[in-house]
Order: C-alpha cells, then sequence, then structure tokens
C-alpha cells in the first residue's frame, strides 16, 4: 500500500483488534473445557459419578408420570413402554393421571394397568375431582405423590 493511503492505518489497527478479540475468545473456550474436564473427572464428590455411569444396585427411584385425557387410541402403548423402560422393578413408579370423561379410555387404561401390575410393576390410575389446569394442572395436583428424586413425564397425545 501507498504511504499516503488514508485508510492504511484505520484498517490495520481494525485488522489487530479483531485477531486479538478472537484470539481472546478462542483463550477462553479452551480454558472452559479444560476447567469442565478436570472439575468433572477429578473433582467429583461420589468417587462412583466420575466414571458418568450409574452402578448397578445404586440406581436412583424413578417416577413416570403419564398425563392422560380421552385418548384410548394411544395410552396403552405409552402405559406399555413406560412399564417397559429398562429399569429395576423396585426402584420404578408409574402413575397414569387420567382426566378421561369417556368410559372407553379409562376401561383401556384399568385393564393396562392391572396387566402390569401383574408382571409386578408399581403402576396405578390417579384422577383427581376436578379438570382444572388441563395436563398441567393434573401434574401439580398430583405432585405430592411423587416420592422419588427423578420424575419423567410421558404426555400422551391422541392425532385421531
Amino acid at each position: 500500500p501507498e504511504e499516503n493511503d488514508p485508510w492504511h492505518t484505520p484498517l490495520l489497527v481494525l485488522f489487530v483488534i479483531s485477531c486479538g478479540i478472537n484470539w481472546f475468545y478462542g483463550l477462553s473456550r479452551w480454558a472452559n473445557l479444560i476447567h469442565a474436564v478436570i472439575a468433572t473427572r477429578f473433582f467429583t464428590d461420589n468417587p462412583d459419578e466420575k466414571s458418568g455411569r450409574i452402578q448397578p444396585g445404586k440406581e436412583p427411584h424413578v417416577t413416570i408420570q403419564i398425563c392422560s385425557y380421552n385418548e384410548g387410541a394411544v395410552i396403552k402403548e405409552t402405559i406399555n413402554r413406560a412399564c417397559s423402560v429398562d429399569w429395576p422393578r423396585n426402584k420404578l413408579t408409574v402413575q397414569v393421571l387420567d382426566d378421561s370423561t369417556d368410559q372407553s379410555s379409562c376401561r383401556i387404561i384399568d385393564e393396562a394397568v392391572a396387566s402390569w401390575q401383574e408382571n409386578g410393576v408399581n403402576v396405578a390410575r390417579m384422577t383427581r375431582p376436578q379438570r382444572v389446569g388441563y395436563k398441567a394442572g393434573s401434574l401439580r395436583f398430583h405432585f405430592p405423590a411423587v416420592h422419588s428424586k427423578f420424575v419423567a413425564h410421558f404426555v400422551s397425545v391422541s392425532t385421531v
């Protein structure tokens, strides 16, 4: 470039500043990565958590809640999927939170629950006196019945 070019110096300064910002950003990303690896690998209070895997026999209790409202077409399969998860039976609770008003959905749920109870799964159909707040209201109403450290919510949705 020519020495008399008025844009030479400002463009050079802008280029150096942008390179410096990118360099510091990259450095901070590497620092975050190194910190995360060190913190999770070497400074975990529980030695079983270092591997990132749950040790057999030390699985936490899990509750699966299934919200349903007149969804007879899909609720049986949802219950079957929830009850057949690969988890110790004595540490699994399945709650079918049912607000159904049609008798066919209620019958399907009762049959599926009875079948899984015979197979040793802790599963129950739970209802509430008034349908307030839709499925979120059902979760809120039945939350006191959860006695697990972990909860999974399955929402059954019928498109028929």
